[in-house]
């Protein structure tokens, strides 16, 4: 999709149409100013053009386009009056400041006064992911609505009724749109890796007496501290709530994973028990390990499943190994190292644990499809690649699998600073462009015929 002159542009217009929106091509969504009295969407399942971004920038209509096409992450105050004071404060215990937040005014601004604050979200100088993005806001402001939202389509900003919005008095600044997407173009980003992870919400299903509120946080870590340094005392926490509070901190404060928070426990509990437990004194000590085995495995399960996972998120993505890994799978079968290659990107940010919660959901959305996923399932288990843990419960429990090999140790495939979207991107972004040559030897590695590599090249 290129950039026409006659659509008329403006130099921020181009550098931000560019960066974030030229690589989508379908499906997307246009409201104009009437329908969006009654908040009514019209959907187009065919390619964008540069006519209707055009519109969007002119503010005659709103485009809305799928969260992975999307960088900048928002919050929606549909309410101001009764949300603005709690995000603002809670924008300020996460150490983000004035400078890192855009308020922009929405369709609905005149009547609600209705703002959106947006976010420049990155880890370790790269955007995130939409999941990424979405999993630490809904932690940190659970009763605000926000964007990225599952599969749920975002507005793209400075659209009709989208102006920039004071800081301070929350009234609209008036300026040019050359002007507003330069300001966008400088928002200073906010780095999740600095991010305070005591200020972490911490996850319902870790029962633990006294961490209901979040102003217990910083007494449960003093506490857990405590018993780390000194082990059980007299009058205070008993052996399993103490291995509660520990296995949880060892999480949230020193990034440890399950397996090492684990062995830690375990070892803490055998130096430090201080002749404070009964199970100790008879010399239980297999029913001590069994039962830390399964603390471990809930607490990691929830804080795994809830919450950004700072320490190993920054390996998401595929690398150039993956292309390999896949070829080698399906020698010659497009489809299955497409699989292949997009369940490797997938498990990659928690391959440090022996157990990997993937939900139906995702095997359909990020790896195969509704109709083949199942079918997937069953050739990796047969290869010996995959084992699950066979105790799916609808609704309640996600299956677990175990995966038996290895993944390579390397930055991911990039293009601009985003993640690669494709198996074909990879390709091309590994082999370094789509020349007759290049073609050749991405279809000497896979084994795919070159016609279809190049067919699929055109697509990008």
């Amino acid at each position: 999709m290129e950039i026409e002159q006659n659509c008329g542009f403006t130099a921020a217009q181009k550098r931000f149409f560019d960066r974030h929106v030229r690589a989508h091509v379908s499906p997307y969504a246009t409201q104009t100013p009437k329908q969006a009295l009654i908040r009514k969407w019209y959907w187009h399942n065919f390619s964008t053009t540069d006519k209707a971004f055009a519109l969007h920038f002119k503010g005659k209509i709103a485009i809305a386009l799928p969260p992975r096409w999307y960088p900048f992450a928002n919050l929606d105050l549909d309410d101001p009056r009764a949300q603005a004071a709690k995000v603002f404060n809670r924008l300020q215990e996460l150490g983000i400041g004035a400078d890192q937040i855009l308020l922009v005014s929405t369709p609905r601004y005149k009547q609600n006064g209705n703002f959106r604050i947006y976010l420049n979200l990155q880890l370790h100088g790269n955007p995130v992911t939409a999941k990424l993005a979405e999993t630490f806001l809904r932690t940190n402001f659970p009763n605000c609505e926000f964007n990225p939202n599952g599969l749920k389509a975002d507005r793209l900003i400075f659209g009709f009724g989208s102006e920039v919005l004071d800081p301070f008095t929350h009234k609209i600044i008036k300026m040019s749109k050359e002007k507003r997407y330069e300001l966008l173009d400088r928002l200073k980003p906010v780095e999740l890796s600095e991010i305070e992870r005591d200020y972490i919400t911490i996850p319902a299903p870790v029962k633990v007496k006294g961490l209901g509120s979040a102003k217990q946080k910083s007494k449960f870590v003093a506490e857990a501290e405590e018993l780390k340094e000194f082990g059980l005392q007299s009058g205070g926490f008993g052996r399993h709530d103490a291995q509660w509070r520990l296995l949880f901190l060892l999480w949230v404060k020193y990034g440890f994973t399950d397996l090492q928070a684990t062995a830690f426990v375990k070892n803490w509990i055998r130096c430090k028990h201080n002749n404070r437990s009964e199970a100790v004194k008879s010399g239980d000590w297999r029913r001590i390990d069994g039962e830390i085995d399964r603390q471990a495995k809930s607490v990691f399960a929830a804080v795994t499943t809830k919450f950004p996972d700072i320490i190993h998120n920054q390996l998401f993505g595929n690398t150039a190994g993956d292309i390999l890994a896949a070829a080698k799978f399906a020698p010659g079968d497009a489809v299955r190292q497409k699989y292949y290659f997009n369940l490797l990107g997938v498990i990659r940010p928690k391959f440090h644990h022996e157990w990997i919660t993937i939900r139906a959901e995702t095997w359909i959305a990020h790896i195969a499809s509704s109709e083949t996923y199942l079918r997937f399932e069953r050739e990796l288990e047969a290869k010996g690649l995959m084992v699950s843990d066979r105790q799916y419960v609808p609704g309640s429990k996600s299956r677990k699998y175990k995966f038996n090999f290895t993944l390579e140790d390397a930055p991911p495939l990039v293009i601009d600073g985003r993640h690669v979207n494709s198996y074909y991107e990879a390709l091309k972004t590994a082999y370094s462009g789509d020349s007759g040559a290049t073609q050749a030897i991405i279809a000497h590695i896979t084994g795919l015929n070159r016609m279809t590599v190049w067919r699929n090249f055109q697509k990008l």
